[in-house]
């Protein structure tokens, strides 16, 4: 299998992201962890064959849900 620059740059930042997102340098505070239901909308926490999962992690200003749906497990990112 041929890696073109392009995949071999995403697989670069997707490594580096979850290196950047185990360590917290000394001297700052953690990020909270939040609960979906306190901060969607019912109909956006859980529904017809999904459910964002507890808690939602934040990080550099972004929300990390965890959806469990027929589908499978999912990871999105949102501002």
């Amino acid at each position: 299998m041929k890696i073109r620059p392009l995949h071999f740059l995403t697989l670069l930042l997707a490594g580096a992201s979850t290196v950047l997102a185990q360590s917290q340098p000394a001297g700052f505070e953690e990020p909270p962890l939040l609960s979906a239901a306190a901060i969607l909308k019912p109909e956006f926490a859980a529904g017809p064959g999904f459910t964002v999962r507890d808690p939602v992690i934040t990080w550099a200003g972004r929300n990390s849900y965890t959806v469990d749906s027929d589908f499978g497990i999912s990871r999105l990112t949102a501002m």
